[in-house]
């Protein structure tokens, strides 16, 4: 539980930078981030991982695509979409699944 909520900064930090357009604090937020989704969704884990870190995070026409694939990944650090909350208008708050895959 401390540990899952540890990484609740570290994910609105890679959100609020993503919306920023922040690339250097993408990368470092994403590498911070990334890890415990490859256990628990490693086709998410391959699709953020090579547009946050690989290719830079440089297409803005991925921005949803990037939030809705890191919002879905939530339970894989046993988090739920309030732990998160919203980012002003551009990201709203996900809504939780019905399952968890918690591996963190």
């Amino acid at each position: 539980m401390i540990i899952s909520q540890m990484t609740v900064p570290l994910i609105q930090s890679l959100i609020h930078h993503m919306v920023k357009r922040n690339e250097n604090y993408v990368l470092m937020y994403a590498l911070a981030v990334l890890p415990p989704i490859q256990g628990c969704m490693p086709s998410n884990f391959d699709r953020l991982l090579d547009q946050l870190v690989f290719t830079g995070y440089s297409d803005d026409a991925l921005f949803d695509e990037m939030i809705g694939l890191l919002q879905s990944s939530y339970d894989c650090f046993g988090l739920k979409c309030e732990d998160i909350g919203a980012y002003g208008e551009q990201v709203p708050e996900y809504e939780d699944s019905d399952y968890s895959r918690k591996v963190a």
